[in-house]
């Protein structure tokens, strides 16, 4: 299997299972995601979480403020024009704490709440990361 293929079977994964924090969340499907294009795990090291208040605590005891500090400490920042499948973005100049990157698909970018599936375009990326 390709890293595309592992890409892209990670996404149609994570879009089949219901949200559960710290198994089925933003988070684990982004890194889901770069596992299956680097085959390393980003969130190797760090404890579990069950719940907003233990991912909070989890970013906290690793030393960062939010999902996003988290990222830029382990990915190169670069131009949003630059994106490109695969690579992390968010839509927001200063999101909140837990909100994490969003993955780019190419034109779109996704990630998802407890509630739904986030779709934007990638035209609206506000701050990106290169994965590979």
């Amino acid at each position: 299997m390709t890293c595309e293929d592992a890409f892209t079977a990670a996404v149609y994964r994570h879009r089949g299972l219901a949200f559960a924090w710290g198994e089925a969340d933003c988070v684990r499907f982004w890194a889901d995601c770069v596992l299956a294009l680097t085959g390393g795990d980003p969130l190797a090291g760090l404890p579990a979480w069950s719940c907003p208040r233990s991912a909070v605590r989890t970013l906290r005891m690793a030393g960062f403020d939010s999902v996003t500090a988290f990222v830029a400490s382990r990915f190169p920042e670069i131009d949003p024009a630059e994106l490109r499948r695969g690579d992390l973005a968010t839509a927001e100049s200063d999101p909140q704490a837990l909100v994490s990157p969003l993955v780019v698909l190419g034109a779109e970018m996704i990630n998802r709440d407890e509630t739904r599936w986030i779709v934007v375009p990638s035209a609206a990326a506000v701050r990106a990361f290169r994965v590979i």
